[in-house]
């Protein structure tokens, strides 16, 4: 059975986490991330695919949900996470954190 991540997580030590165009949907964004970085491992890394904003809505979520890669950056590095790499493609972005020592 699912379960609502914003309802808890029984995670205690990871090296990645991965989001692939779903971070969006998550309502507890700043929680999970405040949690994904205390809970992960000294060089623990975060993966996050995300649509780029756009007022198309051809395909993936609709845009006034999407998130802006600067808001992302944001929400992470205000958790302690730092920002490795950003990759863009021609509809979405792909962000890398990792863990600030």
């Amino acid at each position: 059975m699912a379960k609502d991540v914003c309802e808890g997580l029984e995670i205690k030590y990871f090296n990645l986490a991965f989001f692939s165009n779903s971070f969006h949907d998550i309502n507890c964004k700043k929680e999970l991330l405040s949690y994904l970085y205390k809970n992960s491992a000294e060089n623990g890394r975060l993966l996050i695919i995300e649509f780029k904003p756009s007022d198309s809505w051809l395909f993936g979520p609709p845009p006034h949900i999407r998130i802006k890669p600067e808001d992302l950056v944001k929400m992470a590095t205000e958790v302690g996470f730092k920002l490795d790499r950003m990759i863009e493609r021609d509809s979405q972005y792909i962000a890398i954190f990792k863990k600030e020592k």
